[in-house]
């Protein structure tokens, strides 16, 4: 094999040019494993399991999504801007985060568990013992660390652990309950899914940098403290209601309709919600990047055209396999396909919208970072409130109207920041300077 002049192969070479190819093509062979072990869970779950089980569990892991975007899912500008290097600063740094997001999810998940078992005790039954409480915390901790480590790792370019953590994860829950049988517990199906996921990101922390001696540092920090905060509130807010309809909306739902209902919910929106990570792999390429391989304006274009093109594939792809929901999943089920049909065509604005918060994001734009999601959470939970009565097909329609208005006004932004995208130059300063 010829190498370039650095003894690095060239097709390694060209990836390190193009990270945004480069991430979104590992993002999405780990997002690929974790569909495909997705869909076989619960394709045997939905055999084994009434749907009003299926739906506690279908909550229960809504909940623990929920929950990871409040303790870590906001935080990822933040540690892939700050906490992502291997100096001693920013190990230290992404250890305090990580200490943060583990306290954060642990408390946040026994608050849910009281709260929501005592308020709607049909749908939130398997947690509403002191056991069921305790797991539900440890699997919220764990999923946090999960989202920190592959956020550390895409910065990085240490892509062997996403993909790998992916595939074992996926071949473990299938595994856990192709052993069930038919009765088997909510809380049993919830830790063959989420439980196993969560486990794994708790392992991958202890066995990533083993033998760093700097691997556990919390000090010291960096000395650009008010910008770290500045940054930090602004994004951990926008990023907070940017992702709502990833999390906060199918819990809504959930907690409207019923288990029973959200049963047939849940998995069109468990199919959706992959199409929609795929469409965003490539904008969140394009942060963890920030301009520092090639200029940040050809990057955008990069990420736009790749998200919009894969909108349109899986966009191909699901109205085509639509008719199989109810096949694979049983005659129950036949409302999904209707929702998903629904759902599937705001892929192609959610591309949009990712790439324009990933752009404002890097330039720090404090005003566009909170005004786009604020736009996009109004889109989807107003028509929700002015809704008679919320079915899941017209909770479906509510968020297609929230993110055809964020994808448009994104779309703008982006247009008219093109200037500053030209201009935009990154600076290369160690933190600790």
């Amino acid at each position: 094999m010829s190498l370039t002049k650095k003894g690095v192969p060239p097709v390694r070479e060209s990836l390190r040019q193009r990270p945004i190819v480069a991430g979104s093509v590992v993002l999405n062979i780990s997002l690929m494993s974790v569909a495909i072990g997705g869909a076989l869970f619960w394709a045997i779950a939905a055999r084994i399991a009434s749907r009003e089980n299926l739906g506690q569990v279908a909550a229960l892991s809504t909940s623990i999504n929920f929950l990871v975007l409040l303790s870590a899912g906001a935080l990822l500008p933040f540690v892939v801007r700050f906490g992502a290097g291997s100096t001693r600063v920013e190990r230290a740094l992404h250890n305090r985060v990580l200490v943060f997001a583990a306290f954060a999810a642990g408390t946040a998940a026994l608050l849910m568990a009281f709260i929501c078992s005592t308020t709607n005790a049909e749908t939130f039954r398997p947690i509403e013992s002191l056991s069921g409480a305790i797991t539900f915390a440890v699997v919220a901790i764990g999923s946090a660390f999960v989202v920190l480590m592959e956020a550390r790792f895409l910065s990085q370019k240490r892509y062997r652990w996403i993909v790998v953590r992916s595939i074992l994860t996926s071949v473990f829950s299938v595994g856990l309950v192709a052993v069930y049988g038919k009765g088997c517990s909510p809380l049993a199906l919830f830790i063959a899914t989420s439980g196993v996921t969560a486990v794994s990101g708790l392992l991958v922390w202890l066995a990533s940098d083993f033998g760093d001696k700097d691997k556990f540092a919390l000090s010291p920090l960096p000395i650009v403290r008010n910008e770290i905060v500045r940054y930090l509130s602004v994004t951990w807010t926008g990023s907070l209601l940017g992702k709502s309809e990833m999390t906060f909306f199918p819990l809504l739902v959930a907690i409207k309709v019923g288990s029973a209902e959200y049963a047939k919910f849940f998995i069109a929106w468990n199919i959706a919600t992959i199409t929609f990570v795929v469409v965003q792999n490539p904008s969140f390429a394009l942060l963890a990047d920030g301009g520092r391989t090639s200029p940040i304006e050809k990057q955008t274009r990069l990420a736009l055209v790749l998200g919009t093109t894969l909108s349109a594939v899986m966009i191909v792809l699901s109205l085509t396999s639509t008719p199989l929901v109810h096949r694979v999943f049983g005659e129950a089920y036949i409302e999904s396909a209707k929702v998903l049909q629904v759902v599937i065509f705001g892929s192609i604005f959610i591309a949009v919208y990712s790439v324009a918060i990933a752009v404002v994001q890097i330039l720090d734009l404090s005003i566009a970072i909170l005004g786009l999601p604020l736009l996009q959470t109004a889109g989807i939970y107003l028509p929700l409130v002015f809704m008679p009565h919320v079915t899941i097909v017209k909770a479906a329609l509510a968020l297609l109207i929230g993110v055809t208005i964020a994808g448009g006004c994104g779309a703008s932004i982006i247009i008219a920041l093109r200037g500053r995208l030209h201009a935009h130059l990154v600076a290369h300063s160690d933190l600790g300077h």
